[in-house]
């Protein structure tokens, strides 16, 4: 399973290699039944954070569901820090900042 933003630049340059689920998705939509059911089934989860992931709701309702499937069922999580600094997203500064502060 791999959580990312699907902005065109991301999911051209690197997430359509992973898989063709973030085409399907568009932006906004609610995550389908399966994805849910995925996340909770895989032994390794990839998070992609670019820089706006966090400005997207549904990613941010996607990191939850993957961190409590890796409480709950002990599964792999692998950060992926695309064109993001992982301080930015650990100490929630930059773009993080602001889009927590919305949320």
């Amino acid at each position: 399973m791999a959580s990312t933003s699907s902005f065109a630049n991301t999911r051209k340059k690197f997430m359509s290699h992973l898989y063709e689920d973030s085409i399907r998705l568009g932006h906004g939509n609610s995550i389908p039944e399966e994805l849910w059911k995925g996340m909770e089934e895989s032994q390794v989860d990839l998070i992609i954070f670019s820089k706006n992931y966090a400005r997207l709701r549904w990613c941010l309702n996607e990191l939850v569901k993957i961190m409590k499937c890796k409480e709950g069922n002990g599964q792999t999580v692998i950060p992926v820090f695309y064109d993001v600094d992982p301080s930015h997203v650990r100490n929630q500064r930059e773009s993080f900042a602001e889009a927590f502060a919305e949320h």
